[in-house]
């Protein structure tokens, strides 16, 4: 076959693209943080927790605050820069994201959500999607996609080398972008006491290890 994969199951690269990166030539960066401790920049950012919970409601709070600057929950004395969001959720705009964002206090005015039409054409791996909305949100500071599995398309969300191909393209996508990636993501039935932390979340184990930051 012409070209080699990229991943495993992956699109081939063209013949002399390289394989290898020289870590001489590679910057060390630090990390920095949207919400300290818990939400960095750059970086894809999990999460998790049974229905009903709450999870998706936490993560809007931070949209909301994030839109208006205000303060960080549990960092005394620190605001958010304020900014934008983009919404990709499964939650109705008119019904559930609008209303709750309205009573948490959010400007408006800084939260986009994609569309229905575009969700129903959108894929995890799309990045060049991603780009395009993302261009259409002043300030962007957030990525929320709730929940990522439902733009899976074929991939299986059980096969952690499918899994972990799709959330590759995202973490590559969200490391060269000044912003914070959310994912919202469900605990299996099993999850509690004496579950350790990287099996608690429904499906693949590369929801976690491909993101690296997990709440449950």
């Amino acid at each position: 076959r012409n070209g080699v994969h990229a991943l495993a199951g992956g699109p081939p690269l063209p013949e002399g693209e390289p394989l290898t990166v020289c870590l001489a030539d590679v910057e060390p960066l630090q990390v920095e943080w949207l919400m300290p401790s818990r939400i960095p920049k750059r970086v894809i950012t999990v999460f998790a927790g049974r229905t009903g919970v709450g999870k998706s409601f936490a993560a809007l709070d931070i949209v909301a605050r994030v839109s208006r600057g205000e303060a960080i929950p549990f960092a005394i004395g620190q605001r958010f820069e304020s900014g934008g969001t983009l919404l990709i959720s499964e939650d109705s705009h008119e019904y559930v994201l609008t209303p709750r964002l309205i009573e948490l206090g959010a400007d408006l005015s800084r939260v986009r959500a994609m569309s229905w039409k575009a969700m129903g054409s959108y894929h995890l791996s799309d990045t060049a999607m991603l780009d395009r909305a993302a261009a259409e949100v002043p300030g962007l500071k957030i990525v929320l996609i709730d929940p990522p599995t439902n733009f899976l398309g074929e991939v299986d969300e059980h096969r952690n080398s499918e899994v972990r191909q799709v959330v590759m393209k995202v973490v590559e996508w969200a490391l060269s972008h000044d912003l914070a990636c959310l994912f919202i993501l469900h605990v299996n039935k099993q999850a509690g006491k004496g579950v350790e932390a990287l099996n608690r979340v429904m499906g693949s184990v590369a929801w976690v290890t491909t993101a690296r930051i997990a709440h449950t």
